[in-house]
């Protein structure tokens, strides 16, 4: 998530070389996000090729800050 909140999209490639990881463990990580409406996943082709694309949804936005804004207040950096 935290590269989505940066990327606001990524093609399933780019984020496989990024997290490093499989193609099988980020897609079934991606389904998690998907089900909990964090992610949108939009399939298209490009000539001949097929890509995947992953956006974070307004949902999934919104999770990530609440749960960054949580670890920052339990390390003691965020607001109280």
């Amino acid at each position: 998530m935290s590269f989505l909140a940066a990327a606001r999209s990524a093609e399933f490639t780019e984020l496989k070389i990024q997290l490093k990881v499989s193609d099988g463990n980020l897609s079934t990580h991606l389904k998690k996000l998907e089900e909990a409406e964090y992610i949108t996943i939009s399939k298209h082709f490009q000539g001949k090729k097929p890509q995947t694309r992953i956006a974070i949804s307004e949902k999934g936005d919104t999770a990530f800050q609440t749960y960054v804004e949580e670890l920052a207040q339990m390390i003691g950096l965020g607001k109280k």
